[in-house]
């Protein structure tokens, strides 16, 4: 088995009319940003800028694609990327409580008694349905950038060393070592040097610069090499998160709460999560899958909901 790292950064579009105005937009309205949507698109992507990614994936719908582009804008090492829009990402279908107020959605959970995340309007998405078009986009997202990046080109993890097939195998003719021989004399050491005296004369040398401070944009990356963005939708990411959380075991960030992990984001908000994948070796004459395809073995959240950017 070969494992594998890579994060995966989602970004909330920014705000529109609607969501100003507190409707529900769902997938038949297909909105653009309002004027401070732009701004908040134009504020993350400054907060992005220097961060790479390798893949960026996008919902098919406008409000999603005008924050990707505008992230893409200013993301100088980025700005080539294919921006690959797919339909598995777009928002919740809330059916025909589409283009009314919020407070209807929940009055209709209310009166058909149930909670808000149970209740599905007529001609609507359920929680599981949302969730089912999430794993399916993750089942793709990884074979897209197994294709991309590893695929036949394996940079496993760090691990053990493995022995060292092309090493010579010990020669069976030689002689036993003489355990009645004498042990070596160790070489005396070689004398560490001493720190030459400072030299009273000399300019102060340049302060140091202060380390980065916590929460920066590029938080949880290190050495990673395989980067993807998805910007997609407030309900939809609630149902990602949800997904990473309960079904894959995700660990929550240092001093954040699962209540904070499965809110709403808020338009740009930005979160970010460490995959480790599993590829197994064995083909199919070996009962493993076609070219060893990439599982997801954990999950680990640097930060939910993050809109620093924002203040």
């Amino acid at each position: 088995m070969v494992l594998f790292r890579m994060a995966l950064t989602m970004v909330r579009h920014g705000e529109t009319q609607f969501n100003k105005d507190g409707l529900l937009q769902g997938q038949a309205i297909d909105s653009c940003l309002s004027e401070t949507g732009v701004q908040q698109a134009e504020a993350v992507g400054l907060y992005l800028k220097d961060v790479h990614f390798t893949n960026l994936f996008v919902s098919e719908m406008l409000r999603a694609r005008q924050t990707a582009e505008v992230i893409l804008k200013h993301n100088s090492s980025s700005c080539a990327l294919e921006m690959v829009c797919d339909s598995l990402l777009k928002e919740k279908s809330f059916g025909v409580a589409e283009g009314q107020p919020v407070k209807v959605y929940r009055d209709m959970a209310a009166a058909a008694g149930l909670e808000v995340l149970d209740f599905v309007a007529p001609g609507g998405e359920s929680e599981q349905q949302v969730t089912e078009r999430f794993k399916l986009f993750l089942e793709s997202m990884l074979r897209r950038v197994d294709a991309d990046h590893w695929l036949n080109r394996p940079e496993p993890v760090p691990s053990a060393p493995e022995p060292d097939p092309s090493a010579p195998e010990p020669d069976p003719s030689a002689p036993e070592p003489d355990p009645s021989a004498p042990e070596p004399v160790p070489s005396a050491p070689e004398p560490v040097p001493s720190a030459p005296e400072p030299d009273p004369s000399a300019p102060e040398p340049e302060p140091r610069a202060p380390p980065p401070a916590e929460g920066g944009a590029d938080d949880g990356l290190g050495s990673l090499g395989v980067h993807a963005l998805l910007v997609s939708h407030g309900a939809y990411i609630r149902a990602a998160v949800r997904h990473l959380l309960r079904a894959l075991g995700c660990s929550a960030p240092p001093g954040c709460d699962h209540a904070h992990m499965l809110s709403l984001s808020p338009n740009t908000g930005v979160s970010r999560f460490v995959l480790t994948l599993a590829r197994d070796q064995a083909g199919p004459d070996q009962g493993g899958p076609d070219q060893g395809g990439l599982t997801v073995r954990t999950v680990r959240a640097v930060f939910v909901h993050r809109a620093d950017h924002l203040k």
